[in-house]
């Protein structure tokens, strides 16, 4: 414990937004890697939190390694972290990569309208992919009238 407050997931949560913030992206890295020997297991907060930070410091690939890293922790990435790492990575113009991670969020369903609008907005900037636009529309609207259904069928 530091100062006399012991360091749990709230407060590494806490420490790795603000240094997100102020676009210190390695020191969030470093303290990521601390936590377990701070006897600390990072969730999913503290990953997104280091996703968020990758993103704004430019750095989409190591956005990218934290999922896959968080997965073989057994972490279970949510919805508003992966959208954080599809943010990630449109940022950095990655638009293959958002394509590709919107699959494996779909296979996983987790998805809400702002993934879709992430990667739209990235892939709207590209030459010749009026297709892939076309086919985000319809999957977009296909999840909402899914989701529509799911709620009538349960009487919501």
């Amino acid at each position: 414990s530091r100062g006399g407050v012991a360091a749990d997931v709230v407060t590494y949560s806490t420490a790795m937004a603000a240094c997100g913030e102020a676009g210190k992206w390695e020191k969030v890295l470093e303290l990521l890697a601390e936590m377990p020997s701070m006897g600390v297991s990072p969730n999913v907060v503290a990953y997104t939190a280091a996703v968020a930070a990758c993103g704004r410091g430019g750095q989409p690939g190591r956005a990218l390694g934290l999922l896959r890293e968080m997965k073989n922790e057994g972490v279970s990435p949510n919805v508003q972290c992966y959208n954080t790492l599809l943010w990630a990575l449109a940022k950095g113009g990655e638009w293959q990569q958002c394509l590709a991670l919107l699959e494996e969020m779909k296979e996983e369903g987790k998805t809400d309208a702002h993934s879709y609008r992430i990667v739209m907005g990235v892939v709207k900037n590209e030459q010749g992919q009026e297709d892939v636009i076309k086919s985000l529309q319809a999957d977009m609207a296909g999840s909402r009238a899914e989701r529509r259904m799911t709620a009538l069928d349960a009487g919501e």
